[in-house]
């Protein structure tokens, strides 16, 4: 039977970040069933920009 999620994002940056620490810290932590798919195998915060 395939798993069945309440949120599921794509990427991995600034908003999506601030999503799940939220969900995190909800009060009764876990009853939302979240999955977050990121296709670079690590963060890299603005990756080739000169700032």
């Amino acid at each position: 039977m395939p798993q069945v999620f309440d949120v599921v994002r794509v990427g991995f940056g600034p908003s999506n970040l601030g999503l799940a620490i939220a969900l995190a810290e909800q009060p009764g932590g876990g009853a939302v069933e979240a999955r977050f798919v990121e296709r670079q195998e690590r963060f890299g915060w603005h990756r080739g920009m000169l700032l």
